[in-house]
């Protein structure tokens, strides 16, 4: 069977010996139920199978689908994001096969999955890009994400009429809440749900030890929409999550012998499978580096930290992110740019409450502008 960046020479071999086995089978004469392939047939399918058996399986077809821009594949379910709307497929086959299906994906590309690297990233033959995780990293299935590439050069022309340089038709206002979406709750409560369910902003969750932090993440991504691709790291399973579609990664701290680190799953997540949010138990380490990356790249996150105000989980971040090695005004105008909103808890006995909403708005004279919203 060829690899992926056979020869074409070595593909079309590969694709006679099929043709060549399909006739034999015909001629045997073997009859699958109503399957019988005629002469006129024979190249067909041929070289449908041989590209079935050589490439991504029940996968291929829609890799070679115009229109298609990722395939996405999360515990047996089958997604498609085409002209940038995703679709559900629904479980196309058993998580077991499309398991199987990354592990040819790595072995083809010369980069087979092992226990202490329970990952993949590899280029497809034409430039598509494979990433895929298994378990134990992958704690919900196998977790596939094909970025389609496409040879086809767009013109002006061909993204005007896409509607590329028109304005939204509908603008949503931020500030303005639905009078029907939970109405039963506090205000803060909605609007902390409301930002969530848009996945409009960056959300760090502060507070002491015990006060509630993860018990308010855990509420909040209740409200994250089936159609919003979800990424989740934790370092233990910890989060009670109920998304349909997630990509759920538990990196062991400290890593197991070569075992990935949680920075490296971050960064995968965020530069590889496509994730409009990630969300991440807590940030108490490297991470923190990884996290500002992907805020700044237009990822939204949702996370814990350690601290005993709004203002000081800033400064925890700068503390964590520094290991980075960049100077700290650098850090605090990532930290500026990319956290939205600080939701702060605070216990005092058996109590745990938001003591304080925190809207960050950037950095000046290298000082936190911050607005307190409730």
């Amino acid at each position: 069977m060829p690899g992926w960046h056979a020869e074409d020479e070595a593909r079309r071999r590969f694709t006679d010996q099929v043709a060549k086995i399909l006739v034999e089978a015909r001629l045997a004469p073997l009859n699958y139920g109503t399957l019988i392939i005629r002469d006129d047939q024979v190249i067909e399918a041929s070289r449908t199978l041989s590209q079935a058996i050589s490439g991504l399986g029940l996968l291929q077809e829609y890799l070679d689908r115009p229109g298609v821009e990722e395939i996405i594949v999360r515990n047996g379910q089958v997604l498609l994001e085409e002209r940038g709307r995703i679709a559900e497929l629904g479980r196309l086959a058993p998580d077991a096969y499309f398991e199987r299906i990354a592990r040819k994906a790595a072995d083809l590309g010369g980069r087979g999955m092992k226990a202490d690297r329970p990952f993949v990233l590899v280029d497809l033959p034409g430039g598509s890009r494979f990433t895929a995780m298994i378990p134990p990293l992958s704690i919900e299935g196998t977790a596939i994400n094909v970025r389609v590439f496409r040879s086809e050069v767009m013109t002006l022309e061909s993204l005007s009429g896409s509607g590329t340089f028109d304005p939204p038709a509908e603008q949503v206002d931020g500030d303005r809440i639905p009078g029907e979406f939970c109405p039963d709750l506090p205000d803060v409560a909605r609007f902390l749900a409301w930002t969530v369910h848009r996945n409009a902003a960056t959300i760090l969750i502060s507070g002491e030890f015990s006060s509630g932090k993860t018990t308010l993440l855990n509420a909040l991504t209740a409200y994250v929409r089936p159609t919003t691709m979800f990424s989740i790291v934790e370092t233990f399973r910890e989060l009670q999550i109920h998304h349909p579609h997630a990509a759920r990664a538990v990196v062991p701290v400290p890593p197991q012998g070569k075992f990935p680190t949680i920075a490296e799953v971050v960064n995968v997540l965020y530069t590889r499978m496509r994730p409009d949010l990630i969300t991440f138990g807590e940030t108490v380490g490297a991470e923190a580096v990884e996290l500002l990356s992907a805020m700044n790249l237009g990822k939204r996150v949702l996370t814990t930290i350690h601290a005993n105000s709004a203002y000081d989980a800033l400064l925890r971040l700068e503390d964590l992110a520094r290991a980075s090695g960049l100077p700290l005004s650098a850090i605090r105008e990532r930290i500026g740019r990319g956290v939205d909103l600080i939701a702060h808890m605070r216990r005092r006995g058996t109590r745990r409450y938001v003591e304080e909403v925190v809207r960050v708005d950037g950095v000046e004279n290298d000082r936190y502008q911050l607005e307190r919203l409730f």
